[in-house]
């Protein structure tokens, strides 16, 4: 029974980042049939730092309700409610409201607010949640996040992206192996499996809930100090959760007045690399990748998603144990990031366009990229968390969401109104 508990416990985690993990990933089909074309990213991005107001509603309740917030109602509607988006996005994915004679994918925008608040609002409500088992199902359930976005990119590996053959300046589509909605039909199955999971953890093994099961909130949060669990929160970027390991090398404890000074640099650092990992490069994706053809552009979302949880299990067993290490990755991601923000602007036919090398280049620099990001952050989280100050931690989370939110911000009037970036058509040629 135990086993089965296991595996409830990470098919109900897969939910926390599936919708936005398979958003993503799909992105290479999307910009080529849906009206915003290159600038969905930069809507998207705008979209769920927006949808960061479901965890910032839950909070200021939780505190109007006297801590005493229902956990397993509010869960129950986040699970239902991104099962019903996922399945709306298979009949309104490709429709359009027209705006001052202009069209706008308005239904798909709603869609994808409302799966992004699922995934945004998850961190305050499921993990507590989990905190009111014994402590070796949490690490399953961060097992199911990490499947949120691994799952995702193995169907879009499958789906493939289609092929464009040129004749001449004409393009010719080729479909993919499966079309959009019916990713949009798996996606929702995946989600059907997780509340089916939720509901039979509930009902069927109320028994290894701790002895007096919280269902609240902070409850859940008091619980896990009591039971251990709280040791094992993760700290993450919005697109994988990571556990860590208790016997983690740490870097040298300051005093307490000294805390925050000896770490200005990291959180400095952390907030640039936020403000591409999370906002600004995300924005532009497609003028990085798509300039070099659809494919490369598929390869580059998919390989990057699976690099992220890839970075989690790396950092969790072997985690950077100085502070150089951790300056040292986040500086080899700046790096990458200057090489694509050099790849966008040079838009539409950027170095190497049209050549194997290019596109190798560039979906090499992607993926390495979100690894190493992935990785500095994590470890750096793990240094906090063994810290075992609320402070930073606070700080931790606050500059990752900050940097994150002035990424998307920054980067969607460049894209939208000031126009830099420019997109490539199908079969324009570069001379």
């Amino acid at each position: 029974m135990e086993k089965i508990l296991h595996l409830l416990c990470a098919a109900f985690g897969m939910a926390a980042w599936l919708a936005v993990n398979g958003c993503w990933i799909e992105l290479p089909l999307l910009v080529s049939v849906m009206p915003e074309s290159w600038n969905l990213a930069s809507h998207m991005s705008i979209i769920i730092q927006a949808a960061n107001i479901g965890p910032l509603v839950i909070t200021v309740l939780d505190v109007y309700c006297r801590n005493r917030l229902k956990l397993k109602p509010l869960i129950y509607a986040l699970l239902s409610i991104g099962l019903v988006s996922q399945f709306l996005m298979f009949f309104f994915w490709d429709k359009t409201v027209e705006i001052k004679g202009s069209d706008y994918s308005i239904p798909f925008f709603v869609l994808f607010f409302a799966a992004s608040l699922v995934d945004c609002t998850s961190s305050v409500s499921f993990i507590p949640f989990m905190m009111n088992l014994q402590a070796r199902f949490l690490q399953t359930y961060f097992l199911g996040e990490g499947l949120s976005g691994f799952v995702p990119s193995i169907i879009g590996i499958i789906q493939g992206v289609g092929k464009t053959t040129c004749n001449g300046t004409e393009p010719h589509y080729h479909e993919p192996n499966f079309g959009i909605g019916t990713f949009w039909i798996i996606m929702s199955s995946l989600m059907l499996l997780s509340l089916i999971s939720f509901v039979v953890m509930n009902w069927k093994f109320q028994t290894y809930f701790v002895k007096y099961e919280s269902s609240t909130i902070s409850d859940s949060v008091a619980s896990s100090e009591l039971t251990g669990n709280r040791e094992e929160g993760p700290l993450d970027d919005n697109s994988s959760r990571c556990s860590f390991d208790q016997n983690a090398p740490v870097l040298p404890v300051q005093s307490s007045s000294d805390d925050m000074k000896s770490y200005y640099l990291l959180y400095f650092m952390l907030f640039v690399s936020c403000f591409f990992s999370n906002g600004f490069l995300t924005a532009i994706s497609t003028y990085i990748s798509m300039p070099y053809g659809s494919q490369a552009y598929h390869l580059s979302a998919v390989l990057s998603t699976l690099a992220n949880p890839i970075a989690c299990v790396i950092a969790t067993f072997r985690p950077l144990k100085s502070e150089r290490g951790i300056i040292l990755s986040i500086f080899i991601s700046l790096a990458l990031a200057g090489y694509q923000l050099f790849l966008a602007l040079g838009s539409p036919c950027p170095v190497l366009v049209d050549t194997t090398l290019g596109s190798t280049l560039m979906i090499i620099s992607t993926v390495s990229f979100m690894f190493f990001t992935t990785l500095a952050k994590v470890s750096f989280a793990d240094v906090l968390r063994n810290k075992a100050t609320s402070r930073h931690l606070l700080w931790y989370g606050s500059i990752t969401q900050i940097g994150s939110f002035f990424g998307a911000i920054v980067c969607y009037p460049l894209v939208n109104t000031l126009q830099i970036f420019k997109p490539r058509y199908d079969c324009q040629p570069c001379f």
